[in-house]
């Protein structure tokens, strides 16, 4: 549906990742496979946006490459030239020993496991990006940042006790990764680390681990080599690490592609940028899956952090992700006015997050650093299916609530031009979307917002904090905490200022929640419901909106935010143009789904 402005923010972004494509020849792609886990429309409805997933390409363009395929396979051998499946080489260790140039391309084995660290050290050019990905069938290339604990000996009751020499996954600084318990049927379970002590008191129940003199004891019912498909205990920061800038004269690594990988149970990091920021571009980061890194809460442990200019994050499952899902924050003064811009994080799915599930965005203050024009479209951000008690199990911070989408400005760096288009937002443990500090031009449309965590203490959902020109129509936000838990639908503090704030539908499962709160416009901290038409009238805002009302999801529990055929938020939209102009009906529904009713 989109045409105009946003589909030229996002168009610039996808021609510049896929220059080294040939323009992005879909028809010799590097595979098929796509993100299984980003929901889609029922038959009767449609994403608000459908035509900006579609426009983006789910696939790499391997044959118009220039430069040289090599092959990785644990079947290979580094003793020869990599150049076909039949030469393939064995490790990561052979690749990176090799001098790659523009054009090169990188392909590992689907269904193989590699326990390496994937060192990026050359750059692609403009035209012949450097490109990582997969080949063959069957399920993703693992490159994992784990051992795995084998050869399990009883030691008494419920206690048993791995030969594999591990070092300690809590090994101290900011090296902290919980084991991580697989199962049969593959799920994943968090470990929870409990001191050592010689009487095994600490470890009381199943996934308590401790570690002691190079072994891994776990609290297990029965033998750990039956009981789990595996035991992974992580021993590695990362799977994927970008060289760092060490000096002014060094040349940043720009325009490279990584696809298709499956990078999990790392201390640190899936996909490492690299230390000192300075100006580089081009980077696309693809179908990948990345999860379970780092500790509950950890100071770092970030699925991707990275902060380069003109870079895709695109069809990636994202998730359990100790820190942040995406981390795109800057920390130094080594390049002076650093610009970091032209981001979009489109059709990713992120779950399970522990202090911010999707993206953050952030820098230290006074660095004189300027973010913008960073878009997040078409994204499934869901906590609703953490626990459902004890939130903060294993959490080695004071909590481990998570903001679903969070950007904070601090003083001394500049922030413009975010939007926040499309998305849905589901169970969220703290806010749904904080931005936070002095931000200048946010546009927050068609996103589809249902409720909170059980556990969760939001204030509010949205939540504005200090952001001047806030434009903010079409979306539909759902709260369902009971009124001794504040939870508004929106909350604008400090100098927060609006551009436009209409076309927006609020529903209170609770009529003794409050829909709005203002720290300085009308209605104060609270507005409920049944105050919906003075509070209209005294503030400017939402003159063309529905009164609060059940939007109608489809099925909001089971996360489906499709409309049904009576819901008030069909045809009662604004016609953004650029952003909705293909609607059906008599105007754009609200939301993120456009129906055909």
């Amino acid at each position: 549906m989109l045409s105009g402005n946003y589909k030229l923010v996002l168009s610039v972004l996808l021609i510049t990742a896929i220059t080294a494509c040939g323009g992005g020849q879909s028809s010799s792609s590097l595979d098929n496979d796509t993100n299984e886990t980003v929901d889609t429309p029922t038959n009767s409805q449609s994403s608000s946006s459908s035509s900006t997933a579609s426009s983006a390409p789910n696939q790499i363009c391997t044959t118009c490459q220039t430069g040289t395929h090599y092959y990785v396979s644990r079947a290979g051998n580094d003793t020869q030239n990599g150049h076909s499946t039949e030469t393939a080489w064995q490790t990561i260790a052979r690749v990176n020993q090799q001098n790659l140039v523009p054009g090169d391309t990188v392909l590992f084995r689907r269904g193989d496991t590699w326990r390496e660290t994937l060192y990026l050290e050359q750059s692609g050019s403009d035209e012949q990006w450097i490109m990582y990905g997969a080949y063959g069938e069957g399920e993703k290339p693992r490159i994992l940042g784990s051992e795995q604990a084998l050869e399990w000996t009883h030691v008494t009751g419920n206690i048993w006790q791995s030969a594999t020499h591990l070092q300690n996954p809590y090994s101290g600084g900011y090296s902290y990764g919980e084991v991580f318990f697989e199962h049969n049927d593959s799920r994943v379970s968090w470990g929870r680390q409990r001191d050592f002590d010689i009487s095994y008191a600490n470890l009381e129940r199943e996934y308590d681990w401790a570690w002691s003199d190079s072994r891994l004891y776990v609290f297990a019912a029965t033998n750990p080599s039956q009981r789990y498909f595996a035991v992974e205990a992580p021993q590695r920061d990362g799977s994927i690490r970008f060289a760092n800038i060490d000096n002014t004269n060094d040349d940043p690594l720009e325009n490279i592609a990584i696809d298709n990988l499956d990078l999990r149970y790392a201390m640190r990091w899936g996909i490492y940028g690299g230390y000192n920021e300075v100006e580089a571009s081009g980077i696309r980061i693809t179908s990948n899956h990345i999860g379970y890194i780092g500790v509950k809460g950890g100071a770092s442990a970030y699925c991707i952090s990275n902060w380069r200019s003109d870079m895709l994050i695109q069809n990636n499952s994202i998730h359990d992700c100790g820190r942040r899902g995406v981390s795109i924050n800057t920390y130094t003064h080594f390049t002076a006015n650093l610009q970091v811009q032209n981001i979009t994080l489109d059709s990713n799915h992120f779950y399970n997050g522990y202090h911010t599930t999707s993206v953050d965005v952030s820098s230290l203050p006074e660095l004189g650093h300027s973010i913008s024009n960073i878009v997040f479209s078409n994204n499934r951000v869901d906590d609703s299916q953490r626990h459902s008690t004890a939130i903060n199990d294993g959490c080695a911070a004071n909590s481990c609530t998570s903001n679903a989408y969070y950007v904070a400005a601090s003083s001394g760096n500049h922030y413009s031009n975010f939007t926040v288009f499309n998305n849905r937002f589901i169970g969220s443990t703290s806010r749904a979307i904080l931005i936070s500090g002095i931000v200048e031009g946010v546009k927050i449309y068609h996103n589809s917002i249902f409720g909170s965590h059980p556990d969760a203490f939001p204030y509010a959902l949205v939540t504005l904090n200090n952001i001047y020109n806030v434009d903010m129509r079409n979306n539909i936000i759902h709260g369902n905490l009971p009124a001794e838990i504040e939870g508004r639908c929106v909350l604008d503090e400090n100098s927060t200022s609006f551009s436009l704030r209409d076309y927006n539908l609020y529903f209170q499962e609770d009529d003794n929640q409050p829909f709005s709160g203002s720290e300085n416009g009308v209605g104060g901290w609270s507005t409920y419901a049944t105050e919906w038409d003075n509070w209209r009238d005294a503030s400017g805002f939402e003159s063309n909106s529905p009164a609060p009302q059940n939007p109608l999801f489809t099925h909001a529990q089971n996360g489906t935010l499709s409309l049904q055929v009576h819901s008030p938020a069909i045809d009662a939209g604004d016609n953004i143009s650029g952003f909705n102009d293909d609607f059906r009906g008599n105007a754009p529904d609200l939301g993120a789904f456009e129906s055909d009713y």
